[in-house]
């Protein structure tokens, strides 16, 4: 079924996500994340029991049988993983940052140039965030970049 999402605020701990009244029925899946350099951690899925309930029908006739049966799990696992590959990102190139004010930038005119100090590596920012730092260069026609290390989330 397409969703559509809107980060609206995140919070660490699922208790205290304000999604739905005090005594309202939630439901929680929690799916534990890797990424390169040791990056691990949890992401949990807060639902409102009532917000499921117009695909209701849908979800039973798609429930996955809990049985512990190894085989299952990684059919479910790869499922996963062929879904989560076709999801579509955003991925721009940060050439490097300038400080300026409301004023200046609304003083400009046609043939203003901006200096900034180039940073020795740009950084890719997927979906907003940040991922890697990259070196940008060309291959024939095309601007490309090289990875040349993983950004650690908390690091700048």
């Amino acid at each position: 079924m397409p969703v559509d999402f809107e980060l609206v605020s995140s919070e660490i701990n699922p208790q205290f996500a304000q999604i739905a009244d005090e005594n309202d029925l939630v439901i929680l899946n929690r799916f534990e994340a890797e990424g390169g350099h040791d990056a691990q951690g949890f992401i949990d899925l807060v639902y409102p029991y009532a917000s499921l309930k117009p695909i209701r029908e849908l979800l039973r006739s798609r429930v996955q049988s809990g049985d512990g049966n190894d085989e299952s799990d990684k059919q479910w696992r790869i499922d996963l993983e062929d879904a989560v590959d076709d999801a579509s990102l955003e991925a721009r190139v940060i050439m490097g940052t300038i400080d300026s004010s409301f004023g200046e930038i609304e003083a400009m005119k046609e043939g203003d140039v901006l200096f900034f100090k180039k940073p020795e590596l740009a950084r890719l920012m997927v979906n907003g965030l940040p991922a890697f730092d990259v070196q940008v260069g060309s291959i024939g026609a095309q601007t490309a970049v090289q990875i040349e290390r993983a950004c650690i989330p908390g690091m700048q």
